[in-house]
């Protein structure tokens, strides 16, 4: 096992750990390259990253559940009952939201249909127009 390290076009080095592998089908030893981080150019030392590429995903907020007060006991049924009545709350938003989408793509459906309309009225008069104004050139 030995320690490689690979400097890229942005002068990024990276350390790989080389490990030797024994191929049965081809009786020979392979490397095998293992990521192990980033190389800090003024320490030296190995820096461990994730090894995935782009940019972390956020972690999800979970709620803090209060801590009870020393001496008290936590009253679980009360939080669940609380949290219940906050999930039907946002269930009654989300549910207005949905009927507010809904609306607005009939009402968008609606509009299309009247651009649709205006366009074949502007394409008649458009075609009227320029038949009235060939019709001169031909008599000449």
């Amino acid at each position: 096992m030995s320690i490689s390290t690979w400097k890229n076009k942005a002068g990024i080095t990276y350390a790989y750990e080389i490990i030797s592998h024994y191929d049965p089908e081809t009786k020979q030893s392979r490397p095998k390259k293992v990521y192990l981080g980033r190389v800090n150019p003024e320490t030296g030392e190995i820096e461990p990253t994730s090894g995935k590429r782009g940019r972390p995903r956020k972690q999800l907020e979970t709620p803090e559940v209060p801590e009870p007060a020393p001496g008290e006991t936590a009253d679980y049924e009360k939080l669940y009952r609380e949290a219940q009545k906050e999930l039907k709350e946002l269930e009654i938003q989300y549910a207005r939201q949905q009927e507010t989408v809904t609306q607005l793509r009939m009402e968008l459906a609606a509009e299309k249909d009247r651009a649709r309309e205006l366009d074949v009225c502007v394409r008649r008069v458009y075609e009227t127009v320029r038949k009235v104004a060939e019709k001169p050139e031909e008599n000449s």
